[in-house]
């Protein structure tokens, strides 16, 4: 109210004299107190503000669209807000009308802000709609040191798996309670009814989140007992994979080879120029070799083997021979030429390369399939076995690599024209060496994934696979019933809370089976598409499915990868970097949410942003102020 704020009858009084009441009433301030009253009790799309953005001129509102364009470009691409101004200079140059009014790296945060509003909005609307949830939780420490959380969210919309990223929360602790606390703090603001909804959690399988007593899980289930604990399958591939490799030492020296190479050539200028030359004298192209750890994932070693067998190994060997011989080499360099040269000279130490090629492509592909936010459970189930067959495979026969190998040396001893050591036993050491890094390899795949042969896991497995359903009608009478009802009793608060009826769901899973069986065309859709065609295209006039659909819903809303938490990090390092570790949490959050929800700077549209940036103010925007 300004200079009006001071009235007694607005801060409170005693006095209810009849003249201090009519004399009041015919006051400015009362009027205008009146008149904010009124206002604020309008629909809001007849407010004063969103009414004077209906006032704007074309022009100006276009001068906005631009503006705010060139926000969510920067905050996309993760530039610095200080290239705001640039952009816009150099957009004015070519033509463009912006206007002088807001040309600065502040105005930018605020249109970033306001752009991230509307994203969380829509997060909240979804989650508002979904009847049941899964979270994915991870820290990580920044750039500047501070101790965060990143929190994301699974849930169904249309019958189709949705992630989304929910917040980053700095924690007070990084035990369990401080943990638990930040998780609570985010996923509060979006859904006050979270916790009723929660089925799953996804983690990395760190003590911290996973251990039984006192971990962050385990204290969730003290409020939420219906909630399972998921270790997330594209961590535990990695687990398997890294079991398998301890297990055996040449497996081992492969990893600290690959390492090896990288280091030398990393950290040495004049190495990697000597590679390149000899590479050249010898008329073959090299790759830089990469790093075999970059990170926990797979596809970075195999990389590194790739680059190292099929460019580098000609001009590798070479190099390492040379550095052997060489008088100008300290004698730290010429043992180390002398050694690496000498193993990767050895047959036997090539067969175990190419079996260890094999092995990587093959986990691989299921990696990168395990780090998908649309993974669930019956895929988890079937690469799983298809894994082990491919092992078992390898173990009857060669691999494509392997096989490749040995058809080009025969029995003979030249490798892409370099000689190699063989001994008459290396084939048969090999032969037992092979097949107890297979066997070890399997044991280890399936012990780390014996928790989805639980009751629940394997039930929501059986569901939600329409492609194994039985293919004669009379054999899909009681198909899935039992696992319906597993899956029912366990989750029966969470689906209290919905009105649902256990036996009407079976005889809407029947009624299912049946409608499917008589469509070929649905039941010949991919699972993803299936559920998308259920949930959407069947109507419920044709077909009632509410209470069936419910169980679903819960099948494809489990938590089964947490690897969403690993990219949001790597997002996290690029907008955090060393020449930005200034930026608070409250900022690196806003830019993560536009990072990781929004859409591709072509798709966006910023009318709703404008009008919430606008909404959102005190009082009325400016615009042409400096123009």
């Amino acid at each position: 109210m300004g200079k009006h704020t001071h009235y007694s009858l607005r801060v409170g009084t005693n006095n209810f004299q009849t003249d201090s009441l009519k004399a009041h009433e015919a006051s400015e301030g009362h009027a205008m107190s009146l008149a904010a009253k009124r206002a604020s009790e309008r629909p809001r799309e007849q407010r004063p503000l969103p009414a004077a953005l209906s006032r704007l001129d074309e022009e100006t509102l276009k001068k906005m669209e631009y503006l705010f364009n060139t926000a969510y470009y920067i905050a996309y691409l993760k530039l610095p807000f200080s290239m705001f101004s640039q952009l816009c200079s150099l957009q004015k140059k070519n033509g463009l009308n912006l206007g002088n009014t807001y040309m600065n790296d502040h105005a930018c945060k605020e249109f970033c802000k306001h752009i991230s509003d509307t994203l969380r909005a829509d997060l909240i609307d979804s989650l508002s709609t979904a009847k049941f949830i899964s979270i994915m939780a991870d820290g990580a420490t920044d750039v500047s040191c501070l101790e965060e959380e990143i929190v994301y969210v699974r849930f169904v919309s249309g019958g189709a798996p949705k992630t989304c990223y929910v917040e980053l929360a700095e924690v007070e602790s990084a035990k369990a309670p401080g943990i638990l606390k930040a998780i609570k703090s985010v996923m509060d603001k979006i859904d006050p009814q979270w916790m009723q909804k929660l089925i799953s959690t996804g983690t990395d399988g760190a003590s911290v989140m996973m251990g039984r007593i006192g971990g962050v899980v385990s204290l969730i289930k003290q409020q939420a007992p219906q909630v399972i604990p998921i270790h997330c399958v594209a961590h535990n591939l990695e687990l398997a994979f890294s079991d398998t490799l301890k297990c055996n030492e040449t497996m081992m020296s492969i990893k600290e080879l690959l390492n090896g190479c990288w280091k030398h050539y990393k950290y040495s200028p004049k190495a990697l120029r000597e590679l390149r030359e000899m590479a050249e004298a010898m008329e073959i192209k090299v790759g830089k070799p990469t790093k075999a750890s970059g990170t926990r994932w797979v596809p970075h070693l195999l990389r590194a083997l790739t680059v190292l067998l099929q460019k580098n190994f000609q001009a590798i060997v070479s190099h390492f021979e040379h550095m052997a011989e060489a008088r100008d080499s300290s004698a730290e360099m010429q043992g180390r030429g002398r050694n690496l040269s000498k193993k990767l000279k050895a047959y036997k130490f090539q067969l175990h390369l190419h079996l260890m090629w094999d092995i990587l492509e093959e986990v691989s592909k299921i990696s990168l399939i395990f780090q998908k936010d649309s993974i669930s459970i019956s895929q988890v189930k079937a690469e799983i076995e298809r894994a082990s067959q491919a092992l078992e495979n390898m173990r009857r026969r060669p691999g494509k690599h392997l096989a490749a190998f040995q058809e080009e040396v025969g029995d003979g001893t030249v490798f892409k024209g370099v000689s190699v050591t063989r001994n008459n036993t290396d084939d048969r050491l090999f032969e037992q060496s092979k097949a107890s890094i297979i066997t070890d390899a399997k044991q280890f795949l399936a012990s780390r994934f014996e928790d989805f042969t639980s009751p629940v896991l394997k039930a929501c497995g059986v569901i939600t696979n329409n492609k194994s359903w039985p293919k004669e009608r009379n054999d899909l009478g009681l198909y899935g019933e039992e696992e319906l009802v597993t899956v029912a009793q366990h989750f029966q608060a969470a689906l209290r809370s919905n009105a649902f009826d256990l036996e009407v769901s079976k005889d809407q899973w029947l009624s299912l089976k049946l409608y499917c069986y008589d469509h070929k065309r649905i039941a010949n859709l991919s699972q993803a598409e299936f559920w998308v065609e259920v949930f959407n295209q069947v109507h419920p006039d044709e077909l009632e499915l509410s209470h069936m659909l419910m169980v679903v819903e819960i099948c494809l809303a489990m938590a089964v990868s947490s690897s969403c938490c690993e990219r949001g990090f790597s997002c996290m390092g690029r907008l955090k970097s060393e020449y930005r570790n200034s930026l608070d949490v409250e900022t690196v959050d806003m830019l993560m949410n536009i990072c990781l929800n929004g859409s591709s700077p072509e798709d966006f549209t910023a009318e709703r942003a404008i009008l919430h940036w606008n909404q959102a103010s005190q009082r009325m925007r400016r615009p042409c102020l400096k123009d």
